[in-house]
C-alpha cells in the first residue's frame, strides 16, 4: 500500500528536479575539451607542456581500465560567473583529479560531478584547467550484483570511459541549500510515515515553499523559503533524543580491486576534496586513519601533506585509528598486532605532534577481532574502539553498540559499534533514525550517544558537501538525534563521559568477553593460500632476523628488518592477506613480501670456504633439530659441520611409522588409520581415519573469495580411494603417497616422524590447483571424549565448544586459527599444528583444516597457477595437551628450515639468550628480540593460561630494565627486578610484557 507520507516525498522530489535543481546552479557555460593519451606517467607539469593534445566531444569513449587520461579545458570567464561561488561541471566517466598550480586540488568521479574551484578570474579572462583522469571507478574496474546493468555492461567494455563534457558554473548558494533541505525533509517525511504530527508538519512546511518560491524565478523567493523551511525542520529534538556525532570519513582500502600504486592516486583525490569541504563548511570535521597513506601522501605530493598538516593543526582533521594500516585481526602473528600500533601511533605523533597521539583503534571494515587485541589496545595507550563490520553478521544480530570488551587476559577497553550500521553514510534521515533505533533498543546503561562515519568510501572519495550541509540541517531537529558535528575525538569524550555518568549512577554497560567474530567471510582464512604462506613465513624469518641481529649486535641487519616491517605490515591489510584482491592485488604482494625474504637474507653469507653452517633454532625452547643431536637452547645458534642432517626420527615397516612416542599405520589412501601413543592409547576412530582429505563444492551465494556457505561445508567427497603412487621416503624413514585428481592436480604427501619422535609431520604438496570452486580440507577424527577443543590465536588459544546446539555455535562451523589446534579427553589426545593455514572447524569428535580453495572472483586464477606446499604436524598425546610444548613446536614451523644464512664468524660473536621459567604454572615465550635505540627490546607472552615467574638472561649482565608498553612508555602493570644480573618479573594469564634491556657491555 502507498501511504501518503511516500506520496508526499515522491511529489517533493519532482518539484526539486524540475524547480529547486535549475535554480541551484543558473549559469553553465561550455568549456573546450583536449586530451592527451602519453602511454606513461607524467606529471601535471609535464602534461601541461606535453604535445599531441587531441580535441573531444561530449561522447567519446575511452580505455582502457587502469589507463590514464589528461584532460585539457579552455574557455573564458564570461559575465554572470561570481568569482566566490564558480564550480566546475565535469565527467570523464570515471575517476580524476584537478590539479592547479602543479598541485592535486579536487578529486572527481561519479558522486562528484560538480566541484567548487574558485577562483578562476575575471569576465574575460582565459581559463585553462588539467584533470587528470584513470580509467576505473571508485570500487576500480570490476562490477558487483548491485551495479545497474548498463554499467556492468560498459565497464566490460575495451573503453569503458565515457567524456560526458566539461562547463563552468555558478551557483546560488541559497538555491543549493534550500535543494537539499527540501530533499532532506522529504525524505524524513516518507520515513516518519503516515499519522505523526511531525510529518504532518513537515508536509505542511513542503507545500508552503511552494508558495514563496516562483518556478519561474526561483532564486527570488529561495531565502524565505530556506528560512521557513529550516525553521520548522530545527524545532528542536525530543528530551529523549540520543546523540550522533556525524563525522566525515571516506573508507579508502589500500588495496583491494585495485593495487596499492592506484590507492596512492586515491590518496590525491580523497585528500584534497576533504580539505576543501573543510574550507568551505565551518562545522565539517573528517576523520582519516592508517598511516601508511600519510606516509605516501609525505612522498607524492609535500605541497598537499602539509595542507593536511594545517587542517590538523587547526582541529579539523583528525588522525585517528592508530594501526598502520587497517589489518585484518586475526591472521597476522600477535607481534604483527603490536608492530601495527607501534609503527601506527609513533607515525602520527611523529607528523603531527600532539594532536596526532591516538586514543582511538578505528577498524571500521575488518573481518572480526581476535581475543588478545583489547590488551594490545590498551597498550598502546588506546581507551576506544570503535567498528562496523559485525553488522554483517548473517546468523545472529551483535546485541550491543556500546559495550565494555574483556579481551583472553582480561584486559578491557570501551567499544562501540556504529549503529548506523554503513562506515559510508549519507546522512539521510533513515540512516540517522536507524541509529537512533538501534541504539535505543540495545543500551542498557542510559548511555546514548553514537557515532556516524559519512561519505563515500571502501574506494575513498569521501563525504560531499551536500553531505555535510544535511549534518548542520539535522542538529536539532524534532523526529532525529541530535547530531553533532565536533568530530571523532569529542565523540570520544564525550562517549567516556556518559559511561562515567552512567557508573556513577549504578549502571554498568554490557560486556562482551572474548572474540569478536564475524558471521560472514569465513572464506578469507583459505582463500589465496600462497599469501597466507609468505605472511606466516615473513613474520618467522623476521621473528628470527631480528633475533639473530639482536645476539650478534648486527645495526646494520637490524636497520634492514625495520625496513622489511613495513612490507610486512602493508600486505596484512584486510583485503590483501585475507585474499579477497584481485589478481594484480595478489601479484603485487607476492612480489613484496619475495623481496622482502630475499632483502632478509642479503648480506648474510655463508662460507663457501669451509663446511660449516650456521643453524638457528627459532623456538622459545629447546629442540631437537635434527635426529641424533643434543636439543638446542631455545633462540639458540649453534655451528652444525659435514652439512645438513634433516634426518627423521624412527623405524618404517610396511606402511607403519614407529618411534618411542607413537605407532602410525597408513592406509593406501595415505590417511592414518592407526594412531597409537606411548602408553598405547588409539587415537583412531575405527573406519575414520585421520587426516583425510575431503573436496567440497564451495560455490558461495554472493561474496565469493570472502565467503564459504554453510551447505558446502558439510557435503563432501573423500578422496579415499587408492593413491596412484606410495614409496618409501629417499634418505629417512617416511611414506610419499601421491594422488591425482581427475583435473590432473597431483596431490603428494609425505609422511615423516619428527627429528624428536614426538610429532608426526606431513610435507603437502600441490601441483598448479587445477579445480575450479572447490574447498580442500582435511579432516582429523579423534578417538576421545570432550565438550570443547582448543585452537591457537594470538597470543594465547581459545577454549571452543564441540556443540552444534545454538545459532551462534553453528554460525561458527568455520573459526580463524593460527598454528595450533587441539582435541583431548581426560587420558590423551592429538594436536595439530600447521605452517600457514587460518581457517578451521571442530564438532563432535573431529578436528578439520581448510587447506586450499577455488573462488574465481575478484580474481579469477586463484591458488591456480603456482604450484603449493606446506606442513601440518600431528603430536599425540597421553594425558591432557601438553599446551606448553605444543605452542614451543608450533612456533618453529613456519620458519623454513634453511639455516640461517649468516657468516660463521658472526655466529660465533652471538651471546647466549635464554628465558627461563622461574616458578608457577604458566608458561612464557619470546614474542620478539631486537636492537632499538642503542639496547634490546625482550617482548614476552604467557601462553597457557597461568600465572609464571620468568627470568631472563643475554649476551652480557643486564645494567638497567624496565617494562615498558608499545609506546615506549612505562607499563605500570609490570614490576621488573634485577638480580644477578638478569631481570625478573611475573606474568599473568595471558599477559603481555616488553622489557627494554640496557647490557653491561
Amino acid at each position: 500500500m502507498v501511504t501518503h507520507a511516500l506520496l508526499a516525498a515522491l511529489r517533493a522530489r519532482t518539484y526539486a528536479e524540475q524547480v529547486l535543481e535549475p535554480a541551484a546552479f543558473p549559469v553553465d557555460q561550455r568549456l573546450r575539451a583536449e586530451v592527451l593519451r602519453p602511454g606513461r606517467a607524467l606529471t601535471a607539469r609535464e602534461a601541461a607542456q606535453s604535445e599531441g593534445w587531441q580535441p573531444v566531444e561530449p561522447g567519446w569513449r575511452w580505455g582502457p581500465v587502469w589507463s590514464t587520461a589528461w584532460f585539457r579545458l579552455r574557455g573564458e570567464v564570461r559575465e554572470g560567473l561570481d568569482p566566490g561561488q564558480t564550480w566546475l561541471r565535469f565527467c570523464s566517466g570515471t575517476e580524476a583529479l584537478l590539479w592547479r598550480d602543479g598541485a592535486p586540488t579536487h578529486g572527481l568521479d561519479e558522486n562528484r560531478r560538480r566541484i567548487p574551484i574558485d577562483p578562476v578570474g575575471a569576465p574575460g579572462d582565459a581559463v585553462e584547467l588539467l584533470i587528470e583522469a584513470d580509467c576505473n571507478r571508485p570500487l576500480g574496474a570490476t562490477t558487483f550484483f548491485f551495479d545497474e546493468a548498463e554499467v556492468r555492461r560498459r565497464w566490460a567494455e575495451p573503453n569503458p570511459g565515457r567524456f560526458e563534457g566539461a562547463g563552468l558554473c555558478r551557483r546560488d548558494p541559497v538555491a543549493w541549500r534550500l535543494l537539499h533541505a527540501f530533499l532532506f525533509v522529504a525524505d524524513l517525511v516518507e520515513d516518519l510515515g503516515d499519522g505523526t504530527a511531525r510529518g504532518d508538519a513537515l508536509q505542511a512546511a513542503l507545500e508552503h515553499v511552494r508558495t514563496l518560491v516562483d518556478p519561474r524565478e526561483p532564486g527570488v523567493g529561495a531565502a524565505a523559503a530556506l528560512d521557513h523551511l529550516t525553521g520548522v525542520l530545527a524545532n528542536g529534538a525530543t528530551d529523549d533524543a540520543g546523540r550522533c556525532f556525524a563525522v566525515g570519513h571516506a573508507h579508502l582500502d589500500t588495496a583491494w580491486l585495485w593495487t596499492t600504486a592506484q590507492t596512492r592516486r586515491k590518496a590525491l583525490r580523497t585528500f584534497s576534496t576533504a580539505l576543501r569541504t573543510i574550507e568551505d563548511s565551518g562545522s565539517f570535521h573528517f576523520l582519516c586513519s592508517q598511516p601508511q597513506q600519510y606516509a605516501w601522501l609525505e612522498e607524492d605530493s609535500p605541497q598537499l601533506f602539509e595542507r593536511v598538516r594545517a587542517a590538523v593543526d587547526a582541529g579539523r582533521w583528525e588522525p585517528l585509528g592508530a594501526m598502520w594500516i587497517e589489518p585484518d585481526a586475526n591472521m597476522p602473528s600477535g607481534e604483527s598486532l603490536c608492530r601495527q600500533l607501534e609503527q601506527g601511533t609513533r607515525y602520527m605523533e611523529s607528523r603531527f605532534g600532539v594532536s596526532g597521539r591516538q586514543r582511538l583503534l578505528y577498524l571500521p571494515d575488518t573481518f572480526g577481532f581476535c581475543a588478545s587485541l583489547p590488551q594490545l589496545a590498551r597498550l598502546a595507550g588506546l581507551d576506544t574502539f570503535i567498528t562496523n563490520k559485525l553488522w554483517w553478521s548473517e546468523t545472529t544480530t551483535f546485541p550491543h553498540t556500546t559495550f565494555t570488551w574483556r579481551g583472553l587476559d582480561g584486559s578491557e577497553i570501551l567499544a562501540h559499534l556504529t549503529p548506523g550500521q554503513d562506515y559510508n553514510a549519507t546522512v539521510h534521515p533513515v540512516e540517522l533514525r536507524r541509529g537512533e533505533r538501534i541504539t535505543a533498543e540495545r543500551e542498557t546503561a542510559g548511555v546514548d550517544d553514537w557515532l556516524l562515519p559519512y561519505g563515500f568510501g571502501d574506494g575513498g572519495g569521501g563525504p560531499t558537501p551536500e553531505q555535510a550541509w544535511r549534518a548542520e540541517l539535522a542538529a536539532d531537529a524534532e523526529g532525529l538525534p541530535r547530531v553533532d558535528t565536533r568530530g571523532t575525538a569529542a565523540f570520544c569524550e564525550h562517549l567516556h563521559a556518559e559511561v562515567a555518568a552512567a557508573r556513577d549512577a549504578g549502571r554498568e554497560l554490557p560486556v562482551h568477553e572474548g572474540e569478536l567474530y564475524l558471521e560472514l567471510h569465513r572464506g578469507t582464512w583459505t582463500s589465496q593460500a600462497s599469501l597466507k604462506q609468505l605472511n606466516a613465513f615473513l613474520e618467522a624469518r623476521l621473528r628470527g632476523s631480528e633475533v639473530i641481529a639482536a645476539l650478534t649486535g648486527d645495526e646494520d641487519r637490524a636497520a634492514t628488518c625495520e625496513r622489511v616491517q613495513r612490507t610486512l605490515l602493508l600486505n596484512q591489510f584486510h583485503d590483501i592477506l585475507p585474499g579477497s584482491g584481485t589478481r594484480e592485488v595478489v601479484e603485487e604482494a607476492v612480489d613484496a613480501y619475495i623481496e622482502a625474504l630475499i632483502e632478509l637474507d642479503r648480506g648474510w653469507k655463508k662460507d663457501a670456504t669451509r663446511p660449516t653452517e650456521v643453524v638457528f633454532n627459532p623456538s622459545t625452547r629447546a629442540q631437537v633439530l635434527c635426529f641424533g643431536e643434543e636439543p638446542l637452547a631455545g633462540l639458540g645458534l649453534t655451528l652444525r659441520t659435514g652439512g645438513s642432517r634433516a634426518v627423521a626420527a624412527g623405524e618404517l615397516d610396511d606402511l607403519t611409522l614407529v618411534t618411542d612416542h607413537f605407532r602410525a599405520t597408513f592406509d593406501e589412501a595415505g590417511r592414518v588409520r592407526s594412531l597409537v601413543t606411548a602408553a598405547g592409547r588409539e587415537l583412531a576412530i575405527d573406519g575414520r581415519p585421520i587426516a583425510a582429505l575431503r573436496l567440497h563444492d564451495d560455490r558461495p551465494r554472493r561474496w565469493e573469495a570472502w565467503d564459504i556457505d554453510p551447505e558446502d561445508h558439510a557435503r563432501f567427497a573423500e578422496l579415499d580411494g587408492p593413491c596412484t603412487k606410495i614409496e618409501p621416503l629417499t634418505g629417512g624413514p617416511g611414506l610419499v603417497f601421491e594422488r591425482r585428481l581427475a583435473t590432473g592436480t597431483v596431490i603428494k604427501i609425505t609422511w615423516r616422524a619428527s627429528a624428536d619422535g614426538r610429532g608426526l609431520g606431513a610435507s603437502i604438496h600441490c601441483t598448479p590447483w587445477k579445480e575450479e570452486r572447490k574447498l580442500l580440507r582435511m579432516a582429523f577424527p579423534v578417538a576421545v571424549r570432550a565438550d570443547h577443543w582448543k585452537a591457537s590465536i594470538p597470543f594465547g588459544f581459545l577454549e571452543r565448544p564441540l556443540t552444534l546446539d545454538t545459532p551462534s555455535e553453528r554460525a561458527r562451523f568455520e573459526v580463524p586459527i593460527q598454528r595450533w589446534m587441539d582435541l583431548s579427553g581426560d587420558d590423551a589426545g592429538l594436536a595439530v599444528l600447521n605452517d600457514s593455514k587460518y581457517g578451521a572447524s571442530g564438532a563432535g569428535d573431529t578436528l578439520g583444516l581448510s587447506l586450499l580453495r577455488a573462488t574465481r572472483f575478484p580474481d579469477p586464477a586463484a591458488d591456480s597457477s603456482l604450484p603449493l606446499s606446506f606442513r601440518i604436524e600431528l603430536v599425540p598425546h597421553d594425558g591432557p595437551a601438553p599446551l606448553a610444548e605444543i605452542t614451543a613446536r608450533a612456533e618453529a614451523l613456519p620458519w623454513s628450515g634453511d639455516p640461517a644464512r649468516i657468516d660463521v664468524d658472526s655466529a660465533r660473536r652471538a651471546g647466549p639468550f635464554e628465558l627461563v621459567q622461574v616458578a608457577g604454572g604458566g608458561a612464557a615465550f619470546v614474542s620478539s628480540l631486537r636492537l632499538i635505540d642503542g639496547g634490546l627490546r625482550l617482548r614476552i607472552w604467557e601462553g597457557v593460561g597461568a600465572p609464571v615467574d620468568v627470568s631472563a638472561s643475554f649476551p652480557a649482565p643486564v645494567r638497567a630494565a624496565r617494562a615498558v608498553d608499545l609506546r615506549g612508555a612505562a607499563d605500570p602493570r609490570l614490576a621488573v627486578e634485577l638480580k644477578d644480573g638478569r631481570p625478573h618479573l611475573r606474568l599473568a594469564p595471558f599477559q603481555v610484557a616488553t622489557l627494554d634491556v640496557e647490557l653491561d657491555r
